[in-house]
């Protein structure tokens, strides 16, 4: 009965998500469209946090890099979408990869380390104007376009987010529901117990953050094709 009711109501939310832009006016639409983004770069959070126990201060600087590279690349250089949208996500994801060096740490040390990360990022960002825009940006973000499909106004581009981030959950669900999730809870409820059962807590914990990094970097790319500009 439970799990009927827990379908039903899935069932329910997903039918409001799809008629949403056509009962609801485009403020509504474009600001549902950001609870959708930033719901996803929650998530990643939520990876950290919430299954091992890990409170990062740096994943806005995945969400920016990611913003940055896909918004530079389409701008200034006339890549296009099928490209500079992967280059944001590798760009953010590699940078997660160096940062996530982080997780040898743990508690407080851990989350200054990331704090300071995150205002290295923001620095770049404001003061490295030439490349970056500094307080303007990059404007003038084009809708995404791949092959023959175009999308063509905020509207359509709800669909799309809508479409990605409920992916990203199914994947998500089954990603903390896998040997892999469960591995990091154990580390989270005890790391010492995990590493005498031969477990890599080392490891487990570097890997989860770069997979987190990687969906941060994600909503990043959703982001400045949303608000099709980008600034520190």
């Amino acid at each position: 009965m439970a799990a009927a009711r827990r379908v039903a109501l899935v069932l329910v939310a997903l039918g409001a998500a799809a008629l949403l832009p056509h009962v609801a006016g485009p403020f509504w639409t474009g600001l549902v469209t950001q609870m959708y983004v930033f719901g996803l770069l929650a998530l990643s959070v939520d990876l950290l946090l919430g299954h091992t126990g890990l409170f990062s201060l740096c994943h806005a600087s995945f969400f920016a890099v990611a913003a940055y590279t896909t918004a530079i690349l389409q701008v200034r250089h006339d890549v296009p979408t099928a490209l500079a949208a992967p280059a944001g996500i590798l760009a953010g994801t590699l940078l997660a990869l160096v940062f996530g060096l982080a997780v040898r740490t743990r508690g407080v040390y851990f989350i200054l380390i990331t704090l300071a990360f995150g205002y290295v990022v923001w620095g770049m960002a404001h003061r490295w104007s030439s490349f970056t825009g500094g307080d303007n940006g990059v404007t003038n973000v084009p809708f995404p376009a791949v092959g023959g499909l175009r999308v063509e106004s905020h509207t359509e581009y709800y669909y799309l987010v809508l479409a990605v981030v409920l992916l990203c959950a199914i994947g998500y669900r089954v990603l903390v529901a896998s040997p892999f999730g469960l591995a990091l809870r154990g580390i989270k409820a005890s790391e010492t117990r995990m590493r005498s059962l031969g477990y890599a807590s080392g490891l487990h914990l570097y890997a989860a953050f770069v997979v987190s990094g990687a969906l941060a970097s994600l909503a990043g790319v959703l982001y400045v094709y949303y608000n099709r500009f980008v600034n520190p």
